[in-house]
């Protein structure tokens, strides 16, 4: 972005507005607002901070938006979460975004209405008009009545929990049908300041001329492909085989067969090309969206194996309008404490009826179901239960430590989203890995879960990757596929996105501004409440270093001279990595077989489970050629430019493509894009 970032500040006491272009006394905060998107809104929040002023609430969109380039319609919402009392940022799709960076790059709120009715109206030109709106019953409600009144427009609205003071509510967007952002609270947050929606009337921007070389490429992703056809779900199949719990695995299979077998459409944020997210329709003909990570915090946590059953308490929490992870949590623990007797008229353990019940008297503020308003880690010690947590928000158990280290330091919070570790998780092979990783080195065990080799450059790399695509408002998904696929390389990505503010090193400058991003994330949010368990303390060390913060995890002094240049990566750059382990033996050679599955598009190519009768020793990236050969439908799938671009799993354990196999492998290919 080559001008100063257009803000919309808007005062709510006084209804005083202005359309200006963003300044402020430190130099740093300038350079990094200029980037747009959540960049932007962090610098509004620092710059706040510095100025001993409350946290504004910020919407806010980035360059790419502005330009329209497809998937690219991520709208940036940033304030103090009433729930977690930190900062708080979350990401949305749908029109709202491309409408909004038609009037400016971030519209500013501050102060408090005078009475919790305000719908702001933000017009074409920037004006601002003021309409009084009454509270609906249920979320879908007020949307509807939203959808009506103001029929073209995006719009972004509080449902009846976050009116009632729920402090984990939050927002919805309100397309067809509406999607969610807000975790840490803020629609309680917003629904303080005495606000029920934002209503954008301007008409959405102008797509760019190379919007069909974006599609094209984006439609080259296996990964993207698959992840269009299988909604997200695709993601449950490997979650399923990394799952130690017999009841979590059964949950996650029941979900990766879900969105084909009940979904009536799929969706995805404005002009892109593979859609992400399955539509269902309940009985009675509401359509509601579902997506893996939402569905698995209220699955076998609640007793619930039916995806349907988990469905609707999805949809009970959207039409409360409370955070689906948060009410799950809460939920668990209410359940737990029914069972052993603590509680009276809590719900129990995979009743169905008793959730949606709950969720229902929580909306009202009456009931037992109100009791869940104080939130899963208030409940938990009520109950003298523990319930997992990290950074104040409610998380589900991850899978490695990369993730559990991720959630634990992650700058702007704990939601997996924020650090999208997608080359530790969707089987992207080791080669590949390191090329993007490169200047940093990784070695054999770094994308070994369970190993804690490597996981600190891993979660900062990820983590500057995610925030530098959350300034350009691009999808981190499609940016994820067309990576791990090779379609793209890092640079010519970063240089698209980019555009001429790219330099000379794009992929560099997009990893900068991430990693600026972060350390201004991390000067609000402040230390480590508490350091990390034992088991993450050398992955800990390592990111922090590369990260430049202290013991406690405060950001150093010389690092935070840094904020706004390249300096920001040259941190500990030349950090020690341990030898490869020795190559599995190949083994004797001879005539075998090795059986293939997998799940999705590359079941359906294969027809099922199938036998490669094939010469040993061979490896995994062998094997592929052979089977790609005997089975020709499946090698779009596995195969990008002659490379194949699949891990496999054998019995819980990951296999790379240089790994040997033995006669009678029983191997699933994963084709994923981690995170979803």
């Amino acid at each position: 972005m080559s001008s100063r970032p257009r803000v919309l500040e808007i005062n709510l006491e006084t209804q005083e507005v202005s359309l200006g272009v963003f300044s402020s006394q430190w130099p740093e905060l300038e350079r990094v607002a200029a980037w747009s998107g959540s960049a932007l809104a962090w610098a509004l929040q620092a710059d706040a901070a510095r100025s001993e002023e409350p946290p504004p609430f910020v919407l806010a969109v980035g360059e790419a938006v502005r330009r329209g380039v497809p998937t690219a319609a991520r709208l940036s919402v940033c304030g103090l979460g009433a729930y977690t009392g930190r900062i708080a940022e979350g990401s949305v799709g749908g029109s709202l975004g491309r409408r909004l960076a038609s009037v400016a790059d971030a519209v500013v709120l501050r102060g408090r209405a005078p009475s919790l009715s305000q719908v702001l109206v933000i017009e074409e030109a920037g004006t601002v008009r003021w309409e009084v709106e009454s509270a609906q019953e249920t979320l879908g409600a007020f949307l509807g009545h939203l959808e009506s009144t103001y029929p073209d427009a995006g719009r972004l609205a509080v449902g009846p929990a976050a009116l009632r003071g729920v402090s984990f509510a939050n927002l919805a967007v309100g397309e067809d049908p509406p999607s969610f952002v807000g975790r840490g609270g803020l629609g309680c947050t917003l629904a303080a300041m005495g606000v029920m929606a934002i209503v954008v009337e301007a008409p959405e921007v102008t797509p760019e001329q190379e919007a069909e070389d974006w599609t094209a490429l984006l439609q080259s992703s296996p990964r993207l492909r698959e992840r269009g056809a299988g909604g997200s779900f695709e993601r449950a199949f490997e979650a399923s085989l990394g799952h130690d719990d017999l009841a979590d695995q059964a949950a996650a299979k029941a979900l990766a067969s879900e969105g084909v077998s009940r979904g009536v459409s799929l969706r995805g944020c404005a002009g892109c090309p593979t859609p992400c997210g399955w539509v269902f329709e309940s009985p009675d003909g509401e359509r509601g969206g579902a997506r893996f990570n939402a569905l698995d915090s209220l699955g076998s946590a609640l007793g619930l194996v039916d995806p349907a059953e988990t469905r609707q308490v999805l949809a009970a929490c959207d039409q409360a309008g409370v955070d689906a992870k948060e009410a799950g949590a809460a939920l668990a623990v209410m359940a737990r404490a029914q069972a052993q007797g603590l509680c009276e008229g809590g719900p129990r353990l995979g009743e169905v009826g008793d959730f949606t019940r709950a969720l229902k008297e929580l909306a009202m503020g009456a009931g037992p179901g109100w009791s869940l308003a104080v939130g899963a880690r208030a409940l938990a010690s009520r109950f003298g239960q523990v319930t997992p947590t990290a950074q104040g928000e409610a998380v589900r158990p991850r899978h490695g430590v990369g993730g559990a280290l991720a959630a634990e330091v992650a700058a702007r919070g704990a939601e997996p989203m924020r650090t999208f570790a997608f080359l530790l998780e969707g089987g992207v092979p080791r080669e590949r890995a390191r090329e993007l990783l490169a200047p940093l080195e990784l070695s054999g065990r770094g994308l070994d879960p369970a190993d804690s080799a490597e996981k600190g450059r891993l979660v900062w790399w990820h983590e500057n990757f995610v925030a530098g695509l959350d300034s350009t408002g691009f999808c981190a998904f499609s940016a994820a596929g067309v990576l791990a696929d090779g379609v793209m390389e890092l640079g010519e990505l970063a240089a698209r996105l980019l555009g001429s503010s790219a330099g000379a090193d794009p992929a560099e400058e997009l990893l900068a501004r991430g990693a600026s991003l972060c350390l201004i994330a991390r000067e609000l949010t402040g230390s480590l409440e508490s350091l990390p368990e034992a088991k993450l303390a050398e992955p800990w060390e390592e990111y922090r270093a590369l990260r430049g913060l202290d013991a406690v995890g405060a950001v150093c002094p010389e690092v935070a001279a840094s904020i706004g240049t390249h300096e920001v990566l040259r941190w500990q750059m030349a950090l020690g990595i341990e030898e490869l382990p020795e190559e599995q033996a190949a083994g004797a050679g001879g005539r075998g077989a090795v059986f293939f599955s997998g799940t999705g598009g590359i079941r359906r190519a294969l027809g099922g489970s199938v036998e490669v009768p094939i010469d040993f020793p061979v490896t995994l990236r062998d094997a592929l050629v052979v089977l790609s050969r005997q089975h020709v439908g499946v090698k779009d799938m596995l195969f990008v430019k002659e490379e194949a671009i699949v891990t496999a799993w054998r019995d819980g354990e990951r296999v790379d493509l240089d790994s040997h196999l033995w006669d009678g492998d029983q191997l699933d290919l994963i084709l994923a894009v981690g995170g979803g």
